[in-house]
């Protein structure tokens, strides 16, 4: 496996958590190759295309631990995105096996022909479906409603999450409608959610991108950046890299970054007003800031590596796992991925 392979393969690990002997010694040779057996032969290969609905296509997440339907049959664009960016990663890290490539089709179509807003001039992508493929800003649906009733239909925080998939795709498959759909719903989003005065971006938009609430989020922002950066490995756009910068910077700056060495988990538009912080977060945060640093070619300055060596520090400080999180599983997975990812990657903020 090449070393760009190699860098975008270990990406796999995020939202995932695994025992490795290695881990704790950070051989990375051996840690590689668990990694790749973990993720491939462990993982992906059971969930694709076991996850695929045969009936209407598209992907189904209400399976149980045998992978029977037992629960929602709703297919918010969130999910759709996230088993497109890893079963096209599977296509990439094993094009021998069919189930990727049928998993990752069958995504794809979902997101082009289900969730693509064509009818606001090749838009963003709408938030969710029932399994039919019938629209609706109720599915996965996050962020508030107006006063006047209008909801949530794109928030940014689905929408980074198809930018990733779609450009994983493209790179799987070489499919222009892939990139071209996340190209417009890059300058779509960019257009109606860009906050041009104080950067940054707000998270909950309308299907016309009428902007329903201006506080800014820590989830929402970080995936979208993370979303952002994967786009950019296929389109180098100078907007796109000065976005990606532009909140990779903030989310370091005294804008976002508190004192005791925690990342705000919401701000105001002007960011006079840090509310709270999630520790989940702030494992994760350290992870993707320097990752899309390096996806846009630019290597992070000793200060941002120092607050990034002063985050993950505060997290594993303070932080007690099942029990901070009050057993929330995904911020578990999370902060353990987190942690494996940066010790293999990035063994130089731990020196």
């Amino acid at each position: 496996m090449n070393k760009r392979l190699r860098l975008l393969s270990l990406g796999l690990c995020l939202g995932m958590a695994w025992n490795s002997a290695h881990a704790q010694t950070f051989n990375k040779a051996a840690l590689a190759k668990d990694i790749d057996t973990m993720m491939i032969n462990h993982y992906l290969m059971k969930y694709y295309p076991a996850v695929v609905d045969k009936q209407y296509g598209g992907i189904l997440c209400g399976y149980n631990r045998q992978f029977e339907l037992s629960g929602t049959t709703d297919k918010p664009l969130l999910i759709e995105s996230r088993h497109l960016w890893a079963s096209s990663m599977g296509m990439l890290l094993d094009p021998t096996y069919a189930g990727f490539k049928q998993t990752a089709d069958s995504a794809f179509h979902w997101l082009e022909n289900k969730l693509w807003d064509k009818t606001n001039g090749g838009s963003a992508l709408h938030s969710g479906t029932n399994q039919q493929g019938t629209a609706s800003s109720t599915v996965g649906q996050y962020g508030p409603q107006d006063n006047t009733g209008l909801t949530c239909d794109k928030p940014i925080y689905h929408e980074g999450f198809a930018l990733a998939g779609l450009a994983a795709y493209y790179m799987a498959t070489k499919d222009t409608m892939a990139l071209y759909i996340a190209k417009t719903t890059f300058n779509w989003m960019d257009q109606k959610a860009h906050d041009s005065q104080y950067g940054w971006y707000y998270g909950w938009l309308d299907v016309n991108g009428n902007v329903l609430d201006q506080t800014k989020d820590d989830n929402f922002g970080m995936h979208w950046m993370e979303g952002m950066a994967w786009l950019y490995l296929v389109w180098p756009d100078s907007t796109l890299k000065a976005r990606v910068l532009e909140m990779a910077n903030l989310f370091t700056s005294p804008d976002w970054f508190r004192s005791d060495n925690d990342i705000c988990y919401y701000q105001n538009r002007t960011y006079t007003d840090c509310n709270g912080e999630e520790y989940g977060h702030d494992a994760e945060l350290v992870y993707l800031i320097y990752t899309c640093y390096q996806m846009v070619g630019v290597t992070p300055s000793p200060t941002v590596v120092s607050k990034l060596k002063a985050l993950h520090g505060f997290v594993e400080t303070v932080s007690t796992p099942g029990v901070e999180f009050e057993n929330q599983w995904w911020y578990d997975a999370e902060l353990f991925a987190s942690y494996a990812c940066m010790g293999a990657l990035f063994r130089d903020l731990y020196s």
